[in-house]
């Protein structure tokens, strides 16, 4: 998976860590699009699942999520879970689409929702 992951263009030091089932890493969004990462991920034969989460720094009103949903549906992007306790939202993606990570979060934070800032 890494390998896969290593050799996209736009991507930048990637750290994937199996036993927590996630990877990390730079990305420049004129490059790549979360669908080239998602399908190198789950390599020629699908085997891997992936998703994008994006982390709040609190739990969104149902109207701002509902309006960052719609957002989102119309980058190519199939679903939003609900918040999990840690104000973490699931994203899943239209694999035939192209969704880009700078144009979600910018979105994200047009319709209201605070982003949690990186350590």
């Amino acid at each position: 998976m890494l390998t896969s992951v290593q050799d996209l263009s736009g991507i930048e030091e990637p750290k994937v860590d199996l036993d927590a089932k996630t990877l990390a890493a730079g990305i420049d969004p004129e490059k790549l699009s979360l669908q080239a990462i998602v399908s190198a991920i789950r390599g020629e034969e699908n085997t891997y699942d992936a998703r994008l989460i994006i982390a709040l720094a609190e739990k969104p009103s149902a109207a701002d999520l509902d309006a960052f949903r719609e957002a989102a549906i119309e980058q190519g992007v199939r679903a939003v879970s609900e918040p999990d306790k840690k104000f973490r939202l699931l994203l899943t993606f239209h694999m035939d689409a192209t969704t880009r990570l700078d144009s979600l979060l910018s979105a994200a934070k047009a319709k209201g929702l605070v982003l949690r800032s990186q350590p």
